[in-house]
C-alpha cells in the first residue's frame, strides 16, 4: 500500500497465502522484502516463480536485485526480461506501455525506447503516473528541456506528491 510498507506487506503476504501464483502480490511483496534488506528472500521469492510465468516483472526485479551481487545472473534475467517485454508489447502494446518503460529505463538499459514507450504511455494516459514516468524518461536522457516541458504541461494542479516532487526538482 502506498505510504504503508507495513500495512502493504500484511496484504501481499495473505494473498499470497490464499494464491500462490498470484505472480503481482509475489513481485510486491518481494520489493518491500527487498526494501527491508531481506534480499535474499526477495531473490528466493522471485526465483521460485520466475519460470512459472510469462511475466516479465519478476525477472526485472531479479535483474535489479542481483545488479550489484551476482552482475552475469542479473544480465541473464535483464535479457530474459527484455524478450518477455517485446513479446508482450507486440501482443498488448497499450497494456504494457508503462511497466515496459520503467524497465527499459533501468534493467532494460534502454532509455531511448524507454522514454519512446513512456511518450507513447502519456498520449494514451495523462495520469499523474504517466507524467512522472515521461519527466523520469526524459530526465534519463539527459533531456532537461522535455522533463521540464512535460512538467509544465503537467501542470501545477495535480494531487500527485511524487509529480509535485518532480517538478520542484526540475525547479531548482
Amino acid at each position: 500500500m502506498a505510504g504503508d510498507p507495513e500495512r502493504g506487506r500484511a496484504f501481499y503476504e495473505e494473498a499470497v497465502a490464499r494464491l500462490p501464483a498470484y505472480v503481482a502480490a509475489q513481485v510486491h511483496l518481494a520489493e518491500l522484502e527487498f526494501a527491508a534488506g531481506e534480499t535474499a528472500e526477495a531473490i528466493g521469492r522471485l526465483d521460485a516463480i520466475r519460470d512459472e510465468t510469462e511475466d516479465p516483472e519478476p525477472l526485472a526485479r531479479l535483474a535489479q536485485f542481483t545488479e550489484a551481487s551476482a552482475p552475469d545472473a542479473a544480465r541473464a534475467h535483464a535479457a530474459q526480461a527484455t524478450l518477455r517485454y517485446r513479446a508482450l508489447l507486440d501482443r498488448y502494446r497499450e497494456a504494457f506501455l508503462d511497466h515496459a518503460a520503467e524497465f527499459f529505463m533501468a534493467a532494460g538499459a534502454d532509455p531511448r525506447f524507454a522514454l519512446e514507450l513512456a511518450q507513447e504511455n502519456l498520449a494514451l494516459r495523462q495520469t499523474d503516473r504517466a507524467y512522472l514516468l515521461a519527466i523520469q524518461a526524459a530526465r534519463a536522457l539527459g533531456r532537461l528541456p522535455l522533463a521540464c516541458a512535460l512538467a509544465s504541461e503537467a501542470g501545477a494542479t495535480r494531487p500527485s506528491a511524487p509529480l509535485r516532487l518532480a517538478r520542484q526538482a526540475l525547479a531548482s
